[in-house]
């Protein structure tokens, strides 16, 4: 497979292959949630896109994009907003 990925800005965010073992999949007793196949392959395929810090994400139970508030912990390179993420 061929991933073409473009910088939006000269601050883009890091992209890597995702990785199948996960921390809160791996502390469950008998790592149970590897025994569910699609979710396992859902962590197994695909990219994560990490966003270069740490942010704060408040969701007020409703069920609109705007019910979620997502706050950068400190300012972002280049002062863009956490409009791809």
């Amino acid at each position: 497979m061929k991933l073409s990925c473009y910088a939006l800005s000269e601050h883009a965010p890091t992209l890597r292959a995702a990785r199948p073992q996960r921390d809160w999949m791996d502390l469950f007793p008998d790592r149970h949630p590897y025994r569910c196949l699609p979710l396992t392959i859902a962590a197994s395929f695909g990219w994560e896109v990490l966003c270069p810090v740490a942010v704060e994400i408040e969701w007020n139970g409703g069920p609109h994009s705007s019910d979620i508030e997502i706050r950068a912990q400190k300012p972002l390179p280049g002062g863009k907003p956490l409009d791809h993420f």
